[in-house]
């Protein structure tokens, strides 16, 4: 697979994790956490030809291993849920303060793109885990499939 595919194929599916783990917010937020989710997903399929270039057909190494993927969705399980409760909270908090009535413009300005930059954090996350694993996804399918850890190490 090339770069290109690799990018549009994270993208999607960071968007997409994003937008399912974004369930019971409100259309406009689950629409930030998408795009937050899609930019985790660009750079998540991004990073393993960073980490190993494909400079030869034996590129792949730990970056690429299906080891690499277990690692990235299990750390992403254990701290997702978390990390988008934080981003939710901290962006309602700022939200709150654009109604209030002693907010001047300037500060109702910073709160509302601090808020939207926090959704968009909450996205990211499980956005990059599901970019890098459509990558390992996509290289599995061709004639190298993908190392169990990586071929230096077997």
């Amino acid at each position: 697979m090339n770069g290109k595919t690799h990018k549009t194929v994270g993208v999607v599916a960071g968007a997409a994790t994003a937008v399912v783990r974004s369930g019971g917010q409100r259309t406009l937020r689950r629409a930030v956490e998408a795009v937050g989710g899609g930019l985790g997903g660009y750079v998540g399929a991004a990073l393993p030809d960073l980490l190993e270039p494909a400079i030869s057909p034996r590129h792949r190494g730990v970056g690429h291993s299906f080891t690499a993927g277990t690692g990235i969705v299990a750390a992403a399980a254990k701290h997702a849920t978390t990390w988008e409760r934080s981003c939710r909270s901290k962006a309602d908090a700022l939200l709150a303060r654009t109604d209030d009535p002693n907010t001047d413009g300037v500060e109702r300005f910073m709160c509302l793109l601090g808020a939207v930059l926090l959704l968009l954090a909450a996205g990211l996350l499980s956005g990059f885990a599901a970019g890098y694993v459509s990558h390992l996804a996509l290289d599995a399918t061709t004639p190298r499939s993908l190392p169990l850890l990586s071929p230096s190490l077997v």
